[in-house]
């Protein structure tokens, strides 16, 4: 049995959102019935947030690189999530407007981010999943994302952090049944993401320990690198990322990079000299330049016919 590198934190009592849906099918309620309990610690597998560390060992020079809207253009678990629900019970779509429901009431804090993700999770994969068929899920996920959604930039930036000599880590929120794999095809060495419970061989919607999201992020990131045997005060480490919830990250950090970042994670940024990285706006100059190209090739081919 793995053991979860995760850092439990003190059980704080939360609202949850009661949502009642009369007129569904009682089978289609049962999406959103109380998530199944583990039977016991012995019982449970658990899939560790952090993959790859047994490899990599004690670095001493570090990049830690967020994976939503860092590397990749769109968050990924909603696309993951439909994706999946296509895939294997496609009448589980019609549950979506009750999720939107549940991520209002997360905005207005009568929920927990973990219990969203769990509640969305249960939603559109059912209360457990079968690995073989996940695996396959997952597989063509990663393909599809590296193929439409991930910046070439972030394989850019990965390559020239290891041509440097740097250990590369994704940490992300998103879960670790899909970020390993996606974090192995971007090129990093180490993944520390949201781990998720495996039992008999079938994954179910809880989350063990805590969602791997701003300081529970930056535990996690210390106590896989301690586990590894890293002195923590002789590491030089970069932070990239997109988003103010990485604040931890980036006030223990000696490199702060702003990637893409939200307008107030940029407005900090421009304040403390932090470095920014946009490749959105990269992006959007090389689709006009591409514009004006095709553009004067034409007019070469329209010119060519004159003459």
């Amino acid at each position: 049995m793995q053991l979860s590198v995760s850092v439990v934190p003190t059980k704080a009592s939360e609202a949850r959102v009661s949502i009642k849906l009369p007129l569904i099918p009682g089978n289609w309620r049962a999406a959103f019935d109380p998530l199944p309990e583990a039977d016991g610690a012995e019982a449970v597998e658990i899939r560790s947030p952090a993959h790859g560390f047994a490899a990599i060992g004690a670095p001493l020079r570090l990049s830690i690189i967020d994976l939503d809207r860092t590397l990749t253009r769109r968050p990924t678990y909603s696309r993951f999530l439909l994706g999946a629900a296509r895939a294997i019970a496609p009448w589980r779509l019609l549950l979506v407007p009750a999720i939107l429901l549940l991520m209002l009431g997360y905005k207005m804090g009568l929920t927990s981010r973990k219990r969203l993700k769990e509640r969305m999770h249960h939603a559109m994969l059912g209360p457990h999943l079968a690995r073989a068929r996940f695996d396959a899920m997952v597989t063509r996920f990663v393909e599809r994302e590296v193929a439409s959604n991930c910046y070439a930039a972030g394989f850019e930036l990965i390559a020239r952090e290891h041509r440097e000599g740097r250990i590369v880590i994704i940490a992300t929120a998103a879960p670790a049944y899909y970020a390993a794999a996606l974090g192995r095809r971007l090129g990093a060495d180490a993944i520390v993401a949201t781990p998720g419970t495996w039992r008999d061989e079938r994954l179910y919607p809880a989350i063990h320990g805590e969602n791997c999201y701003g300081l529970d992020k930056l535990a996690a990131v210390r106590r896989v690198l301690v586990e590894a045997g890293s002195d923590l005060a002789k590491l030089h480490v970069r932070v990239y990322s997109d988003d103010l919830s990485d604040l931890p990250l980036f006030e223990w950090c000696d490199e702060p990079f702003a990637v893409n970042p939200s307008a107030r994670l940029e407005r900090l940024a421009r304040s403390r000299g932090w470095r920014i990285l946009d490749w959105r706006r990269a992006e959007r100059r090389g689709e006009r330049a591409g514009t004006d190209d095709r553009r004067s090739l034409q007019t070469g081919e329209a010119l060519q016919r004159v003459r």
